[in-house]
């Protein structure tokens, strides 16, 4: 068996020397930690977006309600209400329509279905903003509903939260 020479001069045998580094040193610690620093930030932010998003999604539930008057009104009248009076779940004795997070504001003159976000803190820049549903009557018989913001203004809905439809 080989062995080496230890600095006292005493034989230690081959393969059972000492190291002589032991963990990391603080620079490696510190890269490691800012990593995973830059990686919650990124997280959190995405997350922050994904939960207001669903809430938002929720005025899809609160729309089903009012799409289904609508359509009915659509068919027995063959033109688009224009007004929430119109529509006889939603007149002055009727529903609100809204949930925790929307609140049915009403149907516009050209037929859009408008709802603004309540003031809350769990929808972060979302709050007390419009979104609008609008018919799409030129098909014939269906109705097809398009989500609709005005980008750009402060009053509507960020774009990166309006739901799927």
């Amino acid at each position: 068996m080989q062995s080496i020479r230890s600095r006292t001069g005493t034989h230690v045998p081959w393969g059972t020397q000492r190291s002589s580094q032991q963990g990391f040193t603080l620079i490696e610690l510190m890269i490691v930690v800012t990593i995973i620093g830059i990686l919650a930030s990124i997280a959190t932010t995405a997350y922050r977006d994904y939960t207001i998003r669903a809430r938002l999604s929720e005025a899809m539930n609160t729309f089903a309600s009012v799409k289904t008057a609508y359509s009915l009104y659509y068919n027995d009248n063959a033109s688009l209400p224009e007004q929430l009076a119109d529509l006889p779940q939603f007149n002055a004795g009727g529903s609100d329509a809204g949930n925790d997070y929307v609140e049915l504001v009403g149907i516009e003159s050209n037929g859009n279905v408008r709802f603004r976000t309540r003031d809350s803190n769990r929808l972060g820049d979302a709050a007390d903003k419009l979104l609008e549903f609008r018919p799409d009557v030129s098909t014939g018989a269906a109705i097809n509903w398009l989500v609709f913001v005005d980008v750009g203004q402060p009053d509507w809905v960020p774009q990166k939260y309006v739901p799927n439809f």
